[in-house]
């Protein structure tokens, strides 16, 4: 995974002065299947005032990224993940008026995503 965060960072972050906070392979549970890998990344802005954004990145051919879908932190009204009676790899992210449901590749790499969310809020 570090690999591809630091190509990441490189081909897409860089440029627009920006770093990533975190990164997590997903799928988008839409019911489409989906041939190339998607992340979802968590970005800081290097400038003053700093944003903070999520983005969808889609893999395309021979390792070039593309940003799909991009959102403030502010815009997010919720994201859900926690399923008390058991460990679950799905999670919800509430944006403005569109709903979007997801499923990490692993359980920890949820939580690590919701933690880090949880932390630059």
């Amino acid at each position: 995974m570090n690999a591809i965060r630091s190509s990441l960072h490189r081909q897409l972050f860089q440029p627009e002065n920006e770093r990533i906070a975190t990164i997590g392979c997903l799928t988008k549970i839409d019911g489409k299947r989906r041939k190339h890998p998607t992340y979802l990344a968590i970005a800081l802005s290097a400038q003053h005032p700093i944003s903070v954004r999520i983005y969808i990145i889609k893999a395309e051919k021979e390792d070039n990224y593309k940003k799909k879908e991009t959102w403030h932190l502010k815009d997010i009204r919720m994201v859900d993940g926690i399923n008390p009676r058991k460990a679950s790899e799905d999670f919800i992210i509430q944006h403005l008026d569109k709903t979007i449901r997801m499923s990490a590749s692993t359980v920890e790499e949820k939580d690590t995503f919701v933690l880090q969310l949880q932390k630059v809020s």
